[in-house]
């Protein structure tokens, strides 16, 4: 590693190098700068071999010699071979991704000034708690910004980074073995991605359910090549035929893995001997989606705003939540925005915070690892989320003050290899960025003009899947705790909006032993807002240990007992698709009713469950009703007892009735559907769902 004075050495390099437009002149000082030249007298053979390069292959050598990283080399044969020219178009795109920092060495640099910085504390300014909007409840002001979201949305777009390798998570596909993005990971046999776009469709289908028209929010995906991501992301989503949407609707673009270093400033390896990258942050995603076209994409959709969200956060969905947020946002026209809540207890997130100087007032976001840094007390302030809500507009001006956001490094153990190939642990950083730092170019003469935060219940906003859970360690971040979480919001949701019994749910120790009290899982379609799902289902109760999973949309319970296991779905939640797959809403769905209706069945298996969080659930016992596209299910006062399994044809109305104590089920055809749930507004901005037959 170079010493403390070829450091500072390096560092004048990049401050010409910056300075320097012309690449022939960038070029001359990589090659006569004192450390490649006296590396180079010392490797004749490197310097021949060198000659005939191309002159990016011959900037990306010298660099990396620049900057002491001579041992990258030491694996890698020089010439026309794989990995030479692996290793040079690697370091080609790096020096052409991060020009406004000084490419190669400028990565180098800004990762050693950043480590440096970790000891120094500084204030960025006065620190303020932001004026935060609060939609904890729905008041007729909260419900007035939900409606502003819906009529809105044909103006919405949504943009995703879903490369992360969830490395913490270890996910493996069970079948192949093969590690696993965190978009493919499937939570309650549902991928993460899938889940996501189901919370999209709700919101379209209640666009439709209300307006009478057909939208599409166009999505933006940024993939990572990390675990081949980007592959393993086009394999899933065609192979769930784009989750009933077209190809067209989606933008794919890919953000760089970048070098990894340990403290003393070496790069670090992997087993190949290769450069060890890891994905450098979310923050890039405006500089690509920008180099990319994704934004002109998205502007030719006619699409305004967008929302942002992470593929880990699964409960943001919930409730109204993400459209009253987007309701603030179209109705004041805002720039940008954050869907906040409160911080928990041993948690490392970063806090939303307004920060003042003397050039005005910035509503941005502070990551955890740098508060001792910019010397945060964080008690009164909200949590980040990562739920944002931009303009699209606004976001390219921003870009050009601030092309790589909220950069850091973040030193964390891990196992790499030295050039022997022995296997060695230290703490490994790489330079990283953060989306919504691109707030800080967003400084205001007063305080929240064009900006806002919203702060809502912590378990309606975030519960990200981001770690395995270890017994004696906390559960927070896990895909257990998020279950819990659905859950929680599930026993508030029928204990107060739709009048059920509920039995309370367990201590975390006590999930982990029996599992669940109680399971309660619907597709996002039936509301999202709980007092939509209110209005479908009103009155009923869960015994203890008690199943149901709703994945249908057109559904009316009235009185439901469950003792077991009850699961009623459609393969038309939200209409019918054509002969491409693609999803038409429509009132050609699978309808289920259901009237004082008793379940009864043995239900689940407790001790031949695995993962309840992963869908690993075994039955003793449970009562299936499945309905095709136009089909219909009726029941009124009937048992649906033991191991039952019901199947509903297209275009068939099967109703099930009891005689002489049996179960009896007849069927008719339907030649159109015999009701539908009509939407109004009423003109306290409430939605009124009316049962039309």
């Amino acid at each position: 590693m170079p010493q403390v004075k070829q450091t500072q050495d390096v560092l004048q390099l990049n401050e010409s190098l910056l300075r320097e437009k012309s690449f022939e002149k960038r070029l001359e000082l990589v090659q006569n700068f004192p450390v490649t030249t006296q590396y180079l007298e010392k490797h004749k053979s490197l310097q021949t071999a060198i000659v005939a390069l191309s002159e990016k292959e011959r900037y990306a050598i010298y660099a990396l010699l620049a900057v002491g990283q001579e041992s990258i080399l030491q694996g890698v044969q020089m010439g026309k071979t794989k990995s030479f020219g692996k290793l040079t178009k690697y370091l080609i795109d790096l020096e052409e991704f991060y020009p406004e920092i000084g490419g190669i060495v400028g990565y180098h640099i800004m990762c050693l000034r950043l480590l440096a910085q970790k000891g120094v504390k500084k204030k960025k300014g006065r620190y303020l708690s932001p004026n935060s909007r609060d939609i904890t409840k729905c008041t007729e002001s909260v419900r007035e910004n939900i409606l502003t979201g819906i009529r809105n949305l044909p103006k919405l777009a949504e943009i995703y980074p879903v490369g992360g390798a969830a490395d913490r998570l270890s996910p493996r596909n069970e079948e192949t073995g093969v590690f696993q993005i965190a978009a493919t990971l499937e939570f309650a046999e549902k991928t993460l991605l899938q889940r996501l776009i189901e919370d999209v469709q709700a919101r379209e289908f209640l666009y439709w359910k209300l307006f009478g028209k057909q939208i599409c929010v166009p999505i933006a995906l940024m993939s990572s090549e990390e675990k081949n991501g980007t592959k393993h992301l086009l394999q899933m989503l065609d192979e769930k035929k784009w989750l009933g949407r077209k190809k067209e609707d989606f933008f794919l673009f890919a953000q760089p893995l970048v070098p990894t270093m340990n403290c003393e400033g070496d790069w670090c390896i992997n087993e190949n001997k290769e450069l060890l990258t890891k994905p450098g942050g979310h923050g890039v995603v405006w500089k690509l989606a920008k180099q990319s076209g994704a934004l002109v994409w998205l502007k030719k959709k006619g699409r305004t705003k967008a929302l942002v969200r992470q593929i880990n956060n699964l409960i943001a969905g919930t409730d109204y939540g993400l459209l009253a947020f987007l309701g603030i946002g179209f109705q004041e026209d805002k720039d940008f925005g954050f869907a906040a809540c409160p911080r928990a207890e041993g948690v490392s997130e970063g806090v939303n915070v307004v920060i003042e100087t003397e050039e005005g007032f910035c509503l941005t976001n502070i990551e955890y690892c740098d508060f001792e840094h910019f010397q945060v007390e964080e008690e009164d302030l909200l949590a980040n989320t990562n739920l944002l809500f931009v303009d699209l507009n606004v976001i390219e001006s921003l870009l050009e003050s601030n092309p790589i956001p909220g950069m850091l490094v973040n030193a964390k153990k891990m196992k790499t290899k030295d050039l022997q190939g022995g296997v060695i642990e230290k703490e490994i950083l790489r330079l990283e960025s953060t989306m919504q730092n691109i707030a800080d170019a967003l400084v205001e003469e007063k305080m929240q003009k064009r900006t806002f935060i919203t702060c809502n219940k912590r378990r309606k906003t975030i519960s990200p899947v981001k770690k395995e859970f270890a017994f004696g360690s906390s559960m927070l971040q896990t895909p257990e705790q998020c279950y819990l979480d659905f859950l929680e919001n599930a026993r508030d949701l029928l204990e107060n909006f739709c009048g059920f019994e509920v039995p309370r749910l367990r201590e975390p120790l006590s999930f982990f032993l029996s599992g669940p009290s109680f399971i309660f899982l619907y597709h996002p379609t039936l509301g999202p807002q709980y007092e939509i799902i209110g209005q479908k289902l009103r009155n009923g109760r869960l015994t203890m240990g008690a199943e149901i999973q709703l994945q249908i949309a057109e559904l009316y319970i009235e009185n439901l007992d469950v003792d077991g296991s009850l699961q009623v779905t459609s393969d038309a939640i939200m209409g019918h698709r054509d002969g491409d797959g693609y999803l038409h809403y429509s009132d050609r769905t699978g309808k289920c009713v259901l009237k004082n209706v008793r379940v009864r069945n043995s239900g689940i298996n407790r001790e031949a469950s695995r993962s309840f969080w992963k869908g690993e659930i075994v039955h003793r016992e449970k009562c299936e009703i499945f309905i095709e596209e136009s089909g219909e299910f009726y029941a009124k006062d009937v048992i649906l007892r033991g191991d039952l399994r019901i199947y509903v044809p297209s275009g068939i109305k099967v109703t099930a009735f009891m005689e002489g104590g049996c179960l009896k089920l007849k069927q008719e055809v339907l030649k159109a559907p015999s009701w539908k749930w009509d939407y109004s507004i009423l003109q306290d901005h409430s939605i009124k769902c009316r049962y039309v037959t």
